[in-house]
């Protein structure tokens, strides 16, 4: 209860400790990412840290403690203990650190302190699998220009893994997954940006005023750890193993042999491999453990940053399919809201719902869970596996600062679908037409946000004709104020086109080059107009260059628009809290499970 309070900004001043100010940032960030419709990286990286945080504390169901004087005072507390000897002694082993004098620090150079960090390791079932403490700089006291120049370093992004999974399906590639222990350790600093930093509390080697350590190996916390382990690794797939590295996607490598491919995509430390061959897996996996020093091997791959993956064959069809849940986060959300009893609903939020900022006359929430770390939790859900849900968690997103009663009960409605639909997340079947062309649909709901007048912009991708499991989606506030719902809806497929242009490149460069332009699905006829740049371009004056850009594209024969009816079009679903019948269908084709069991349920 005391971490949820510290992820909302509101524990009690006498409890508040140094860390608190990081999480009450990272809250306002999202916060402002999904009210401005800004598309900023920081404002990405943020929405990504709170869900992802969020759902890691919910689906433990232990309190991580923030530092190592709130370990102290937690049950567990030798456990911790035992993890932060077992991290220090497996840095020396690895040669982190070199002990010297402090006397040999240069001038001009800080010795930054260290301090450990915590996290609980779960098996999928949502059991501990072990108490992990890692020892960290605080790198936020080194100097840019000083003791470090870049930082930037890349990660696979969950379109990029849902597009695998998508192939997988057709293709019948297999998953398997490698985990790589201390793994920034396994770099080094640049020579001329030496790095000194203290020895752990309490497991000094010498006097700790006399004696430092410099870092010979990058370590936690140094804002250059990352980008030279990307470039440690990047450097074994592509001149050790001769792999190619992808254009659009640099942490996905591709290599081919006698007709026969790999593919590997990296998350930090998490490696996934996609191969059909299983002699390439086992040459990838020798040289995997001979190249670094820990290595976790998972040949049959279930579980993936918070994810269930499941994949096979239909008993009923006949047809392969891959699929990723999150049943156990589920679950676990509901029990923290008291809500594993509730009755059945068949939307996220009512049809026709539109909540607004908190004023000083509306009532305040008195609930025993907090607002931000439940929709933390949902929010991670609602974009990595469950499209159903994403208008209405990012809906309630913008509400995360000041929450009232209305805000609190649409959450819980939404945490009530999510119960009664745990077992469905996101899935890819194979026999579809045309398994391989990338197709698109965009929709607007024109000056729906009562406090701003701005529109809600929605749109998705998927692999095929027909939807059947969504590889991208996205639902946004839009950045300006649309002066009619065709501007409104040329604003939605913008949106789209950002996505489809990269999704066909990073397919291309995986084999699958789409030859031919790829399907805008509208349900507007004046959007259609004035992206064909044949009527109604008098109105449009006023947003010329923003459509002069889709204009250009169609030309270039990267896409097409095609007319759709709403009733059709699945990228409804983001724009809109939609009735239950319509809401059934395209919920049913978003997430590529049939969801007509939601019929007929209490509201």
């Amino acid at each position: 209860q005391r971490l949820y309070e510290l992820r909302t900004g509101h524990a009690h001043e006498d409890h508040m400790i140094d860390d608190a100010s990081w999480h009450q940032r990272l809250v306002k960030l999202a916060h402002v990412a999904c009210v401005s419709g800004e598309s900023k990286p920081e404002y990405k990286r943020a929405l990504d840290s709170f869900a992802l945080q969020t759902i890691n504390e919910v689906v433990c169901g232990k309190i991580t403690p923030l530092n190592t004087k709130e370990a102290k005072t937690l049950p567990e507390w030798n456990d911790w203990l035992d993890s932060m000897h077992k991290e220090v002694q497996a840095l020396r082993d690895m040669g982190v650190f070199e002990l010297v004098p402090r006397s040999q620090v240069p001038d001009g150079k800080k010795v930054i302190k260290t301090r450990f960090v915590y996290k609980i390791k779960q098996n999928p079932d949502g059991s501990i699998k072990k108490f992990k403490s890692r020892l960290i700089v605080q790198g936020f006291l080194l100097r840019y220009g000083v003791d470090y120049y870049d930082t930037y370093s890349s990660v696979v992004s969950y379109t990029a893994l849902r597009t695998l999974l998508s192939i997988s399906a057709n293709s019948g590639e297999t998953f398997s997954g490698y985990d790589v222990g201390n793994a920034y350790c396994e770099s080094s600093p640049d020579d001329d940006t030496p790095v000194y930093v203290t020895q752990p509390q309490e497991m000094e080697e010498a006097d700790p005023e006399e004696f430092c350590y410099r870092l010979r190996k990058s370590l936690y916390g140094c804002g250059f750890s990352g980008r030279t382990w990307e470039r440690v690794m990047n450097e074994f797939m592509v001149t050790e193993l001769g792999f190619k590295m992808l254009n659009t996607e640099r942490s996905v490598f591709m290599k081919v042999v006698n007709g026969e491919r790999i593919i590997c995509a990296i998350y930090v430390d998490d490696i996934v491999c996609l191969t059909k061959n299983e002699q390439l897996r086992a040459w990838f996996e020798k040289s995997l453990l001979s190249r670094f020093t820990r290595v976790e091997v998972n040949r049959d791959l279930n579980w993936i940053l918070n994810m269930q993956l499941t994949y096979g064959t239909d008993k009923i069809s006949g047809k392969r399919y891959t699929a990723i849940s999150q049943t156990l986060a589920i679950e676990k959300i509901s029990e923290l809201m008291g809500l594993s009893e509730c009755r059945r609903v068949p939307t996220p939020i009512p049809e026709g719902s539109k909540p607004r900022r908190t004023v000083d006359t509306d009532k305040s929430a008195n609930t025993s869970w907090k607002y931000a770390s439940i929709l933390g939790g949902v929010l991670y859900i609602a974009n990595t596996t469950r499209p159903d849900i994403c208008y209405s968690a990012h809906l309630l997103t913008r509400y995360l600062r000041n929450p009232n009663e209305a805000h609190h009960v649409l959450l819980k409605r939404l945490v009530r679908y999510l119960y009664h639909t745990r077992h469905v997340g996101l899935k890819f079947t194979s026999g579809g037409s045309n398994p391989y062309r990338l197709s698109s649909a965009s929709d607007s709901s024109f000056a729906d946000c009562v406090d701003t007048n701005r529109s809600t912009l929605g749109f998705c991708t998927w692999l095929g004709d027909e939807p059947n499991g969504l590889i991208s989606w996205g639902s946004r506030i839009a950045k300006t104020v649309a002066l009619s719902t065709t501007e409104a809806e040329v604003q939605a497929s913008i949106e789209a086109l950002r996505e489809v242009l990269w999704t066909r490149d990073f397919l291309g460069e995986l084999g699958y080059i789409q030859s031919g332009s790829t399907r805008l699905w509208i349900d507007n006829n004046g959007a259609i107009g004035q992206i064909d740049a044949c009527k109604n371009m008098k109105k449009a004056r006023h947003y010329l260059t923003a459509l002069s850009r889709i204009n250009e594209e169609k030309v270039l024969g990267n896409i097409h628009v095609k007319r759709i009816d709403s009733e059709e079009n699945v990228s409804d679903i983001f724009t809109k809290p939609l009735g239950g019948a319509l809401h059934i269908r395209h919920s049913s084709r978003a997430n590529g499970y049939d969801m007509n069991f939601l019929s007929g349920s209490s509201y």
